[in-house]
């Protein structure tokens, strides 16, 4: 294997593990924005708690995944 095809396979290995960490991360942001802000009373902390929500999901799409 060539020096350069030693690091395209690298690359898209690494490519693979963001991959999987941001679709794991969609679904973490997801279910907790699903599962808590149903449960959270207090109307302000809600409100906090999804935007939050959605700065980190903002950020996750500026990382090339959609939503």
């Amino acid at each position: 294997m060539s020096p350069n095809e030693i690091q395209r396979k690298h690359l898209n290995e690494r490519e693979a593990v963001v991959d999987d960490a941001l679709y794991s991360s969609v679904n973490h942001l997801n279910r907790a924005r699903n599962n808590f802000s149903a449960a959270i009373q207090d109307r302000q902390l809600r409100d906090e708690f999804t935007e939050a929500v959605e700065q980190a999901q903002q950020v996750i799409a500026r990382l090339g995944f959609e939503f």
